[in-house]
């Protein structure tokens, strides 16, 4: 599918396809670039390790305006929030940015808290960083609470990887970080 880029929509190219943005206005620093909600990971699979995204993104451009949908929470023993594909991430660049190997911005890489058990990207707006000290600031979403943590007798019998799932969500997203950021 081919999208149509907003007139004045920052755009960048990854390894698996463009994808725009928004424009944030100077306020006291530096105009920003804003990219929300790209996937880093595919859908993941419950209790499995997250498998990195390499294929083309879903929309060529892909619009990365919008936050990407929290992991899925535990709320109470009978409610929960969020989605099973949730591996997103967020960017803020200074607008003055550029891939010149000259004027390369330093990465600044924030993972939430909650104790492991709750939490998601979304309320955690990085531009002002990205404005005020001339740094890529990122973002993402991992899995939280059992989802993310859970251990099963059955795995760790089979030698599989058990109860670490948001620890490899975030390592996921450094990955990506380290491929894509420049």
């Amino acid at each position: 599918t081919t999208v149509e880029i907003p007139a004045g929509a920052p755009t960048v190219t990854l390894s698996n396809g463009e994808v725009y943005g928004t424009p944030l206005p100077a306020s006291g620093g530096v105009p920003v670039n804003q990219f929300l909600g790209i996937p880093f990971g595919q859908p993941t699979k419950r209790w499995e390790a997250p498998v990195d995204l390499e294929d083309p993104l879903p929309t060529s451009p892909f619009n990365a305006t919008m936050w990407g949908r929290a992991c899925l929470q535990v709320l109470s023993d009978t409610a929960s929030y969020g989605s099973e594909d949730c591996l997103k991430l967020n960017v803020w660049q200074p607008a003055t940015a550029s891939a010149d190997a000259d004027d390369l911005k330093p990465v600044m890489v924030f993972v939430y808290g909650g104790s492991d058990q709750f939490g998601e990207a979304e309320p955690y707006n990085m531009s002002g960083l990205a404005a005020f000290h001339d740094v890529v600031a990122v973002n993402m979403n991992y899995r939280t609470g059992p989802i993310g943590w859970m251990a099963f007798q059955a795995d760790v019998d089979a030698n599989k990887s058990t109860g670490n799932f948001g620890i490899m969500d975030i390592q996921s997203a450094l990955r990506w970080v380290k491929r894509e950021i420049k």
